[in-house]
């Protein structure tokens, strides 16, 4: 870097970052994943006469979150996803893991003394809304 007695200013750089994330990620794990990455730029470089000493992520948003109004649902479909393979992980088919999850819904439902067709007439109109 610097020599000694040189003096040194402080440079504050705005910039916009664009990562490629797994999409089934949560937005947290997505954050992570890019801080860890970012943290590569707090490793100095003496061949070049700057250096990064903080980085500050302000805002995260996904792709789906800017560009669609379905965002959220897309979002958390993919998370549904990543859970039902974790939940599920003898069923390698999500077909097969949708209808366990389906037959688990159906005993929450009993144990709650809930209707499962009511609450799936709830669930549609939610989805179609």
């Amino acid at each position: 870097m610097a020599a000694e007695n040189e003096m040194l200013e402080q440079v504050t750089v705005t910039a916009r970052l664009f990562y490629q994330a797994k999409a089934i990620d949560c937005m947290a794990d997505q954050r992570a994943d890019i801080e860890a990455d970012l943290q590569r730029l707090l490793d100095p470089d003496s061949t070049i006469n700057a250096e990064c000493c903080k980085v500050e992520i302000l805002n995260t948003q996904s792709e789906f979150e800017a560009h669609s109004q379905i965002g959220r649902k897309s979002i958390q479909a993919l998370q549904l996803i990543k859970h039902l393979q974790d939940i599920y992980p003898e069923q390698s088919d999500i077909t097969r893991q949708i209808v366990m999850l389906l037959a688990d819904i159906r005993h929450v439902c009993d144990e709650q003394q809930l209707s499962f067709s009511e609450q799936d007439r709830k669930a549609h109109s939610t989805y179609i809304a």
